[in-house]
């Protein structure tokens, strides 16, 4: 696989945090960048099956795991493609993604869309730091008691 330039990279950081956003809380970032976009549907939300694929250790043979539900939509918003996934039945979310991978393109929105990414991001991160610490507070230590007779070994 090719290596990603430096707009694909940014593009792609760009969808992540669409994706796992909160979807009231993207709907208002975007609305607050662009209260009115008029884009048009290319693909009009909907959802589907993927098939979803792994490796064990992260090498070794491809396997199918198993399907998924993902939701996905395309748009143009002045001359822009957007397009937008979101697991599960969350077509909103779909819409919303493709909205501000479009705005992102655009030079105009883009400094403002990359304000809205890094703040997602950051309330990503500050929800994954309360959820390890409750997971911390219950987390169980196991050790081994070394018994006489294994000294030896």
């Amino acid at each position: 696989m090719a290596p990603l330039n430096a707009d694909q990279s940014k593009r792609r950081r760009r969808l992540a945090a669409f994706t796992l956003a909160d979807p009231e809380r993207l709907a208002e970032g975007l609305r607050q960048i662009a209260p009115e976009p008029g884009y048009v549907f290319l693909r009009r939300p909907e959802a589907g099956l993927v098939m979803v694929r792994g490796r064990i250790g992260n090498s070794g043979r491809a396997f199918n795991l198993g399907e998924m539900l993902v939701s996905r939509c395309s748009i143009q918003l002045s001359g822009r493609l957007g397009h937008g996934w979101a697991p599960g039945m969350a077509l909103l979310q779909a819409e919303l993604a493709a909205l501000g991978d479009a705005l992102g393109q655009i030079p105009e929105y883009a400094p403002a869309i990359d304000g809205l990414v890094a703040e997602l991001e950051a309330e990503k991160n500050q929800r994954e730091a309360r959820r390890r610490a409750e997971i911390k507070d219950t987390q169980v230590q196991f050790f081994t008691l070394v018994r006489g007779e294994d000294k030896n070994a």
